[in-house]
């Protein structure tokens, strides 16, 4: 799947906008020789080619930076007002629906909530949505078509400056129809004028495995018959699941310890390094860095390569030059469920039967999946070049051009086990 999204419009003389930094080595400032008048002048210029929201949704986002999140959904997830973050699964990397309060129409199906989705900003450039179309096509909707990566998990939240949700009509009006149902409003730490910067952050953590006590068919069956006998039928009797009914069957009543192989602790990790610097003329950003998140069910888990380039260059007193380069590649490892498996070969048979819970049977199950082939990965590509025109005293022309690329692309190749095959 290949979504393209592109822009080119004038827009009136810009607002100020804020940055902020952590230095870790400082080296000497640029300099030029220009007046003082004139570096003020330039300074003002450079500030205004990107700029903030004057709304009151804004995201403290030093509450939240230090956390390993992914996605821009799971950073607001409970930090504003009137957002409602839906996550179907825990799963790290995963697709995730973001609604705003004031809906026109009720949420019956997932495709309805996919279709009420605020639009997200980065930079002023729109990323491209997902359709719902895709739920119109399936027969089952546990999961949609493609590699189900969340849009926003590839923003490296590192390279963010600010985050801003946008409720008020009169500003959702300035922005179009594509912000009907809100807007949230990214901006990318951008060049910094004076000293240069280099700055490093890494961090490295562990995902534990949760207490689980599971049960066998003895558990289970003891639990049901005190019901079957006091409100069952014949009929009911005669129905009772055989798995339960058999007590001499060891898969059923044998040890119950599938949560060792399905329950392991994950490590995760990540790295960015960034430089900004400039003088009065120009200044400059580039940040990269890797993001390893895993679960520790499922041996799900995501990884994402980012790197973002910003320059800012105002060579004549008449004209201002900017651009944004935000690009990344992530990569998902999903769950190795037979529901969801099953789903998307549109034939789910009669699942009343679970798998044995004896971890010896579900670890001959794994060594099947070991066999399938499950590649998930997302290349976004986000450009912003930005031009400034200073014509006349109180004349200014600005036009900017905006480009928004994303390609989602999924490698599955299945035993014929998973169809019944032997």
């Amino acid at each position: 799947m290949k979504r393209l999204f592109c822009f080119l419009f004038l827009v009136p003389m810009l607002q100020k906008t804020q940055a902020r930094s952590w230095d870790l080595w400082k080296m000497q400032q640029d300099t030029s020789e220009i007046s003082e008048v004139d570096q003020q002048l330039l300074r003002g210029r450079l500030k205004s080619l990107l700029q903030k929201k004057q709304v009151k949704d804004s995201l403290n986002f030093k509450q939240v930076e230090s956390l390993p999140l992914v996605s821009i959904s799971e950073v607001l997830k409970g930090q504003i007002s009137g957002l409602y973050v839906q996550e179907s699964s825990g799963e790290p990397g995963s697709y995730k629906n973001m609604v705003m309060r004031g809906l026109g129409s009720p949420l019956l199906e997932v495709k309805d909530a996919v279709n009420v989705q605020p639009a997200v900003y980065i930079n002023g450039v729109p990323i491209a949505r997902e359709n719902n179309f895709t739920y119109s096509i399936q027969q089952y909707q546990f999961n949609r078509i493609g590699p189900a990566t969340d849009n926003f998990a590839g923003i490296d939240l590192s390279s963010i400056e600010s985050i801003q949700v946008i409720k008020d009509p009169i500003e959702l009006a300035k922005l179009g129809p594509l912000a009907a149902n809100g807007a949230i409003w990214i901006l990318t730490k951008p060049g910094k004028e004076g000293k240069r910067e280099i700055s490093f952050d890494a961090y490295v953590g562990l995902a534990t495995k949760p207490a689980v006590t599971p049960v066998n068919a003895q558990y289970e069956n003891k639990f049901r018959s005190s019901f079957y006998n006091k409100y069952g039928t014949d009929t009911d009797r005669l129905n009772y699941p055989g798995y339960l009914s058999d007590s001499t069957n060891v898969n059923y009543y044998g040890p119950a310890n599938w949560n060792e192989e399905y329950y392991k602790a994950a490590p995760i990790y990540g790295g960015n390094l960034g430089i900004r610097g400039g003088g009065d003329r120009a200044n400059f950003a580039f940040m990269g860095g890797y993001t390893k998140n895993a679960s520790a069910a499922d041996n799900t888990n995501f990884e994402r390569y980012n790197a973002l380039f910003n320059v800012n260059m105002a060579p004549f007193k008449w004209f201002n030059f900017g651009t944004t380069i935000n690009g990344s590649r992530s990569m998902r490892d999903r769950n190795r469920s037979l529901r969801d498996r099953f789903g998307e070969a549109s034939y789910v048979p009669d699942l009343s039967v679970p798998i044995s819970p004896n971890k010896d049977m579900y670890g001959q199950y794994l060594d099947v999946y070991k066999k399938a082939l499950d590649n998930n990965s997302v290349n976004m590509l986000n450009l912003l070049v930005n031009l400034d025109l200073y014509l006349l005293p109180n004349l200014k022309l600005n036009t900017n051009l905006g480009v928004d690329y994303s390609e989602g692309t999924r490698e599955a190749f299945f035993p014929g086990f998973f169809n019944g095959d032997k």
